[in-house]
């Protein structure tokens, strides 16, 4: 289940990183208490895979939150740049023209 989790888009699987942050959680207090080295190897090696592949789960939709590039703050201010209040983001060239000639001499 975990494993076909990861193959979704972030945004469908973001609603649940709480809970699985959850049991990753007590995987992890699972796998401490547990004493690994007396068990069979396949006794808990699904364990193991199941804390890995949340592990990743919760990576990529932190990754998505962290790196999303659709910013509306940004889209509104260039909006804002972009209007001729601002002059479309640009400084006219006769106001920098003698503070360039004032350095050159």
């Amino acid at each position: 289940m975990v494993h076909a989790l990861i193959l979704f888009p972030c945004r469908l699987v973001q609603p649940i990183v709480a809970p699985m942050l959850q049991t990753l959680q007590l995987l992890e207090d699972l796998t401490k208490t547990l004493h690994i080295e007396k068990l069979p190897i396949f006794g808990w090696l699904w364990l193991m895979d199941m804390e890995r592949a949340i592990g990743v789960l919760v990576g990529q939709c932190l990754r998505a939150l962290i790196t999303n590039p659709t910013n509306h703050s940004a889209e509104a201010g260039l909006l804002w740049l972009d209007s001729p209040l601002f002059a479309y983001g640009l400084e006219p060239v006769e106001e920098t023209t003698p503070v360039l000639q004032a350095e050159q001499a």
